[in-house]
């Protein structure tokens, strides 16, 4: 049931985000086809790199090295409907997740408790889909907003889940 509610929140949120869009601004699209920013997909969150090698297709490098948790991987991203000051995309990402833990366990040779400390680290996956909207008067500039499912097996972070996204980029 819970599922269902955060799903229905989502939907309502990317309508919300897409409503808001205006349809007739004269922003432009960006000319550079590579870009640097920052992503955020929950839990993580740190520095990007897009290159789009033509109109529709594109990769996205990330290194999500800030907080608890972190990501380095990459997508492939695809245009869905490019506009003149929004784009919307589908992307699929591949990445090593990782993060350090420490745990309490029994030692009988101590006959007692001790900690241990280690990383854990796994291949995870996401689908995802979003708009990147381009200011008027800033096109350089795109904000993007996505919503998607992931998956990742991690002992303390194992989740298939709806993960949520946000992103901002300049493009050269």
């Amino acid at each position: 049931m819970r599922k269902g509610k955060i799903m229905i929140l989502a939907v309502l949120v990317m309508g919300i985000i897409l409503g808001m869009v205006p349809m007739n601004a004269d922003a432009g699209a960006p000319t550079g086809r590579f870009s640097v920013g920052a992503q955020s997909a929950f839990p993580v969150f740190g520095l990007s790199g897009k290159y789009f090698f033509n109109d529709k297709f594109g990769g996205q490098l990330i290194l999500g090295a800030f907080g608890d948790l972190r990501i380095y991987g990459g997508r492939v991203l695809y245009k869905i409907r490019e506009e003149e000051n929004y784009d919307l995309y589908g992307a699929l990402l591949v990445g090593q997740w990782s993060y350090n833990y420490e745990e309490v366990y029994w030692d009988p040779d101590w006959w007692g408790w001790r900690t241990r400390t280690g990383t854990e680290s796994v291949l995870g996956f996401s689908l995802d889909g979003g708009i990147e909207y381009f200011f008027p008067g800033l096109p350089e500039l795109g904000f993007s907003a996505e919503i998607g499912i992931a998956s990742v097996g991690l002992r303390e972070y194992n989740w298939s889940t709806v993960v949520f996204g946000v992103g901002i980029h300049y493009y050269f």
